[in-house]
């Protein structure tokens, strides 16, 4: 069998090589932008032209002349999540459908010989691939993206150096194919997860031709246009790992951000980190600074990270996330070490070891003043291996308190707002950590040294403004997976601090009631308006 190559796969290619044929349907007015409902032409095969529905926003304020082209998760593609953060920035933003037919909706038309990739019907290959991987789903979506660039790059308003590619989950698998052919892009960014597609199965024939020529792997080392790779440390699809694997495979293009205490979400902060990524190459032209790196290292038994950073007179901060255990993605406790400078660009972080045939990770995240955030990848040891010592396991009956700030806690609810956890005082001048969007979640429960006895009782001291009812979620590893049991309970004041009590008896599931403690690894509790948690405690 020939081997087919991400090169060979697409010599010859010509995106520009058939009119647009644009056909506008409608055109709706807002404030801030307006959004044009748009068919042009994808690609040509023998039987009938690809016919790409887009919508196409623009901001209400005078264009900057930079654009985007935005390709959603597969499921959700017309998103407005990240439109309407590029559309505050001044981006011209073309988001095209590329799942195809389906019930309801306007959507992308492909010719018959195409229909693999209708990902709603059952003709979709998503999870297979044809003889022909220019009949695949992978090679029509690239194709659909590389259109939209074209698209773009023809609109008077648009500037042809400042198109940026960009993919949320596995729209961003068609990232990598864009950033590779599209080498006038200005930048390319891809969000969560936008490599990985766990229940892909194909023969080893078949699994050859995936990883030579449509797999992100085969695109990342060749990209040459700045890249940004953002990837969520407790991605529930489990894919930090592969998406690291990823990074480091990549070409030196390419920039890697893990969002710390993340479940596919970005904070302000972190969406800041993103505009400032695509500003910087989109309007300064300016390189990302080089990544961090962290390197363990047994020094008299005891576990060290050595961190060396670039660019140091801009860094604003440097964090180093700390890892053990064998929990599933979303419910790894990445705790936050504490750092030493021992010189302008270096610092050593010492970091305690129960578990010394657990695997540890561990990776570095530089903040710069301009705001853009940037990580090395991850540095996975086995402490017996390393020859490194274990620490005495002592229980701790506090599992938080605000001392300890927020760096235990995430928010695990998908959501479309900027999500911020914080520190909030009461009124009453006692503070405690709050969700901006009444919904949070410590994984701080499972963790050796403050996991609770199987039949302990959890009390949460706690303000709340007005009556409300508490959503409680625990998750517990068991014998046969992850389970989550739930309970409801009511603040029985307001305008004060009160203790809810939690026992075991209070939680239950559809396949009964929870067992105990001993085996829970991440507690939630949704609110139904702003709740301020101050310690949580085993009584």
């Amino acid at each position: 069998m020939e081997l087919i190559t991400a090169k060979t796969l697409w010599k010859d290619y010509d995106p520009r090589n058939i009119p647009l044929d644009e056909t506008v349907l409608s055109t709706e007015y807002t404030e801030k932008y307006s959004v044009t409902h748009v068919y042009f032409n994808g690609e040509a095969t023998v039987d009938g032209c690809t016919r790409i529905y887009a919508r196409l926003y623009v901001p209400a304020s005078i264009p900057s002349g930079a654009a985007v082209v935005l390709m959603n998760d597969i499921e959700t593609p017309f998103d407005t999540t990240y439109t309407q953060l590029l559309l505050d920035c001044g981006y011209t933003v073309l988001v095209p459908d590329y799942a195809g037919k389906r019930p309801e909706g306007r959507f992308t038309i492909y010719p018959a010989s195409l229909c693999r990739a209708d990902y709603f019907t059952e003709n979709s290959d998503f999870h297979s691939l044809p003889d022909n991987p220019k009949l695949s789903c992978r090679y029509v979506y690239a194709s659909v993206m590389l259109r939209a660039y074209v698209y773009l790059e023809n609109m008077p308003s648009v500037d042809k150096n400042r198109i940026c590619l960009m993919g949320v989950r596995r729209g961003g698998m068609q990232v990598y194919k864009a950033a590779y052919l599209m080498k006038e892009a200005a930048c390319a960014v891809t969000l969560f997860n936008s490599s990985y597609i766990e229940d892909l199965d194909l023969d080893s024939d078949k699994a050859m031709v995936y990883n030579t020529c449509l797999a992100p792997s085969a695109y990342a080392p060749l990209v040459q246009i700045p890249f940004y790779m953002v990837e969520s440390s407790n991605n529930h699809e489990n894919s930090l790992f592969h998406t690291d694997d990823l990074y480091r495979a990549s070409s030196d293009s390419v920039r890697f951000y893990v969002v710390e205490h993340s479940d596919n979400t970005l904070n302000k902060e972190q969406r800041n980190s993103l505009v400032s990524f695509i500003n910087g190459c989109c309007f300064s032209c300016s390189r990302p600074p080089a990544p961090p790196s962290v390197t363990a290292k047994n020094s008299d038994r005891a576990l060290y990270y050595e961190v060396k950073i670039s660019d140091h007179e801009n860094a604003e901060a440097v964090k180093l996330y700390y890892f053990y255990g064998t929990e599933k993605g979303e419910y790894r406790n990445w705790s936050r070490l504490n750092l030493e400078r021992v010189s302008e660009n270096e610092y050593i972080a010492k970091a305690d070891v129960y578990l010394l045939k657990a695997e540890t990770s561990a990776y570095v995240t530089v903040k710069y003043n301009n705001g853009l955030l940037l990580s090395s990848g991850l540095e996975t040891k086995t402490p017996y291996l390393m020859g490194v010592a274990a620490k005495e396991i002592v229980k701790s009956r506090l599992v938080y308190d605000t001392e300890m700030g927020v760096d235990d806690w995430l928010i695990t609810e998908n959501t479309d707002k900027a999500g911020e956890i914080s520190l909030k005082e009461s009124p009453v001048g006692i503070s405690g950590v709050t969700s901006s969007v009444n919904s949070i979640t410590t994984l701080k429960i499972g963790d050796v040294h403050t996991c609770g006895e199987r039949d302990s009782l959890l009390q949460m001291l706690i303000y709340s403004q007005r009556m409300q009812t508490l959503r409680i979620r625990v998750t517990c590893h068991t014998e046969s997976g992850y389970k989550t049991y739930f309970a409801a309970k009511k603040t029985d004041s307001f305008g004060e601090w009160s203790k809810i009590t939690l026992s075991v008896d209070d939680f239950k599931s559809p396949d009964g009631p929870m067992d105990g403690w001993d085996n829970a690894v991440s507690f939630t509790v949704d609110s139904e308006d702003t709740l301020l948690i101050n310690s949580l405690l085993w009584i």
